[in-house]
C-alpha cells in the first residue's frame, strides 16, 4: 500500500504530476484532487462480489480509484456487482497488478471478485 500512498504526499487540492503510459509514447497529466485520500484493503473472492472502497460506501467526492490486487496468484475481475456482468464485462486485474481509475463522480460502484481463491486489494479513493 506504500506504492498508493506515495502518489498522495501532497496536499489537498494541489495538482499531482503522473505519467501515464500509452503505448510507447508517455503523457504527463495533472489531476486535481477534491477530498483528502482514503486507503484500505479488501478481499475479493469468488462467492460474491465486494464493493471497491474503502468503507461501508464510496468516498463523498471521489474522482479517483487505485486498486492494487496484492495476490500472486489470483485474477481479480472489476466491474457492475453481478456474476454474469463482472465476469463477460469486467476489467481483468492481474496479479500485482495496480489500475488506475478516473470517475466521472462518486455515486459510480464498481466492484470486485476473485476468478478463484480470495484475494487482498489494497485501495486509495480520493
Amino acid at each position: 500500500m506504500a506504492n498508493i500512498l506515495g502518489l498522495f504526499d501532497q496536499q489537498l487540492g494541489e495538482k499531482i504530476n503522473q505519467t501515464i503510459e500509452t503505448g510507447l509514447e508517455k503523457k504527463t497529466t495533472d489531476l486535481v484532487l477534491s477530498v483528502s485520500p482514503a486507503t484500505g484493503s479488501i478481499v475479493a473472492t469468488h462467492g460474491a462480489s465486494v464493493l471497491l472502497a474503502c468503507s461501508s460506501a464510496n468516498l463523498t467526492g471521489r474522482k479517483l480509484l487505485v486498486v492494487k490486487n496484492t495476490s500472486e496468484t489470483q485474477q481479480v475481475y472489476i466491474g457492475e456487482s453481478s456474476v454474469s456482468a463482472i465476469y463477460e464485462k469486467g476489467i481483468t486485474l492481474e496479479p500485482l497488478e495496480t489500475k488506475r481509475f478516473e470517475l466521472a463522480d462518486d455515486t459510480i460502484e464498481l466492484y470486485a471478485r476473485s476468478s478463484g481463491y480470495s484475494a487482498v486489494l489494497d485501495i486509495m479513493e480520493a
